[in-house]
């Protein structure tokens, strides 16, 4: 009868130790499985590796199939292409036979949205005369007219030169480099004009 009792005994308490255990083991489950869902969604966000700003190209001549624009037209000059790839925009100029400008200047434009679901922050711009054979290039400035950029969110490029064509000898490049900052590092994009003379058309 003792050992009945005392078998008895030690059930209740295997079973009070497993009803413990269940309880602590759903617990913790419930914990396990609201943090993967949290963490589940936080990584649908993609991750952006290398130098590269995402852009959305947005085409400012829909009708001519142009991404860029310019405000002021040069009779001389003549848009020769124009390339949008990656982190790059490239638009080439050819200059027409019996140039001879005083200094003039021209702003080209060219813009893109944002195309991550992050913001980009810290927007910057600088300006390099890459290549400026006899001296043609006199001053190159560049603005972003947005430091931060929202998911979705268009920003508009400007690039400003100056320039003293006498001839069409000979090539100039001028390259902005914008940059933003997301998911903590610095990334890029490149506005570039070239500039074609005679002898490189």
């Amino acid at each position: 009868m003792k050992r009945i009792i005392k078998d008895n005994k030690k059930l209740k308490i295997m079973s009070f130790i497993v009803a413990i255990f269940i309880c602590f083991t759903s617990v913790g489950y419930a914990f396990f499985k609201n943090s993967l869902s949290i963490n589940g969604v936080a990584s649908t966000v993609d991750y952006y590796s290398g130098s590269m700003l995402p852009t959305n190209p947005i085409m400012l001549k829909p009708e001519d199939n142009l991404y860029s624009t310019y405000d002021t037209p040069r009779s001389k000059l003549s848009l020769r292409s124009e390339h949008w790839v990656g982190d790059t925009f490239i638009a080439i100029w050819n200059k027409g036979a019996g140039i001879s400008y005083s200094k003039r200047t021209i702003t080209y434009t060219v813009s893109f949205s944002n195309p991550s679901e992050l913001s980009y922050t810290n927007g910057e711009v600088s300006t390099e005369i890459i290549n400026n054979d006899l001296g043609y290039i006199k001053n190159a400035t560049a603005s972003v007219s947005k430091t931060t950029l929202q998911s979705g969110e268009a920003v508009e490029v400007k690039l400003t030169i100056t320039s003293n064509f006498l001839s069409r000898l000979e090539d100039q490049d001028i390259k902005a480099t914008v940059s933003y900052d997301l998911q903590g590092e610095k990334r890029y994009f490149y506005f570039i004009i070239k500039y074609r003379g005679w002898n490189n058309e």
